[in-house]
């Protein structure tokens, strides 16, 4: 009896180490027996503003699959307002994109209004990714509201006329515009 009192003895300190060991094991490192939480990253934003009209304009309106003419086209004139937004401060969209020495972009700004001016010789659907292109300044990270409401692709956002456009790299303005300025929906 003396040998099964050990041999018992023993199952019990072994089963005791074991219990204990695997205790200890998973007290002194409770991230292993945790599965890693999946990071979300942050949509990267293009370097900080201000983003000036770009230089090499023609270059920049052929990137953008655009075509360059003498004069405005007056097949198809339309305009937007475009208000952006980099982490809740307003920049200014610059005058003069799409336009150069004796030539204009289909798509072009005149002024730092923020209007974009659609005037082609032709009628098709143009883009707010080729306008972007075209500036030089890409919509990766950005969110991107027509009239307030958030559009699922900024690249393939469609120009439409007197609509408000606003962009957003980061965080949100406090007030989003929802309407295009002096035009009444």
């Amino acid at each position: 009896m003396h040998s099964t009192n050990r041999t018992l003895a023993w199952r019990v300190a072994l089963a005791t180490v074991f219990l204990l060991g695997g205790a200890l094991s998973v007290g002194a490192r409770p991230e292993a027996s945790r599965p890693a939480r999946p990071r979300l990253a942050k949509a990267a934003l293009p370097a900080p503003p201000p983003w000036p009209r770009p230089t090499g304009t023609l270059m920049r309106i052929h990137a953008a699959g655009l075509q360059a003419g003498r004069a405005e086209g007056t097949v198809l004139h339309i305009h937007q307002h475009l208000d952006v937004f980099y982490n809740g401060r307003r920049v200014v969209v610059p005058a003069g994109i799409g336009l150069g020495a004796g030539f204009y972009s289909e798509v072009h700004t005149h002024t730092t209004s923020g209007e974009i001016h659609v005037e082609s010789p032709v009628v098709r659907t143009f883009t707010l990714g080729e306008f972007f292109t075209e500036w030089g300044v890409p919509l990766k990270g950005a969110r991107v509201y027509v009239n307030g409401r958030k559009a699922p692709d900024p690249q393939a956002v469609v120009l439409r006329d007197k609509e408000e456009i606003a962009v957003v790299f980061g965080k949100p303005p406090a007030i989003l515009p929802r309407v295009y300025p002096g035009y009444r929906l």
